[in-house]
């Protein structure tokens, strides 16, 4: 697994840790539950970062760091890949109830609105299409739940094929803690989606709550002004 860092990460896991990217906003942390982010390729990590780099051109040197790392032991995950739609995995999770439409929870692509204002859209959706996985064939009940599809796309402000974003929302800032707890609850140990559009290309994204189970990282500095590479690591490793 690997996960990128504008700035010279720690040589050992720290909780407290945070890539300059996410901080200094509004709503506060944006990883307040203190979960460890990771791509299962490497490719997607350093061009992520890449990216990333042209936000920040005026605060560092244009150099990245991308932590590697194994694991020690299994993990249960909370598997959010298998979705087509934000719809369906919302249908998912309220099924499996997470308590997500409520006046704790925030959409913070709408100015931090509650997502309690979609609780009923949600569930006349969950009761019409629960368990139906082809109701997108149904022309009839389509039309019966489009306007509803469309009062919660609205007030998310998502993209309704990207799944992941829906995840990211309810990871970020306040939302990160009561969903951790959540899934937590239900005995998992972190959660793993896709968030691209195609959920069968691209890199998985992996949130772990803890690094117990993971072995110590090995980081590497990518130097792109100098057009060289680095390997710095851990000063545990042998």
């Amino acid at each position: 697994m690997f996960r990128y860092d504008l700035i010279e990460p720690p040589t050992e896991w720290s909780s407290t840790h945070r890539n300059i990217e996410y901080t200094g906003s509004i709503y506060g942390d944006k990883n307040s539950m203190s979960a460890f982010f990771f791509f299962n390729s490497e490719c997607q990590a350093v061009g992520t970062a890449r990216c990333a780099t042209k936000k920040y051109a005026d605060k560092r040197d244009g150099s990245i760091w991308i932590t590697r790392c194994n694991l020690k032991d299994d993990m249960k995950l909370l598997d959010l890949r298998s979705f087509d739609t934000v719809i369906d995995m919302l249908v998912f999770l309220v099924t499996e109830r997470y308590n997500i439409l409520s006046t704790q929870y925030k959409s913070f692509f709408n100015d931090a609105a509650t997502l309690d204002n979609i609780k009923d859209s949600t569930l006349f959706l969950v009761c019409k299409i629960h368990g139906n996985n082809t109701y997108y064939n149904d022309s009839s009940l389509m039309n019966e739940i489009i306007p509803h599809v469309n009062v919660v796309i609205e007030f998310l402000k998502i993209n309704i094929f990207v799944p992941g974003q829906f995840v990211q929302l309810l990871t970020d800032y306040s939302n990160g803690p009561l969903f951790k707890s959540e899934v937590i609850s239900k005995g998992y140990e972190g959660i793993i989606f896709n968030e691209t559009s195609n959920r069968y290309t691209g890199s998985d994204t992996v949130c772990l709550f803890s690094t117990q189970k993971l072995e110590i990282p090995i980081q590497k500095k990518y130097d792109y002004e100098r057009t060289r590479t680095a390997t710095i690591s851990s000063s545990h490793l042998p």
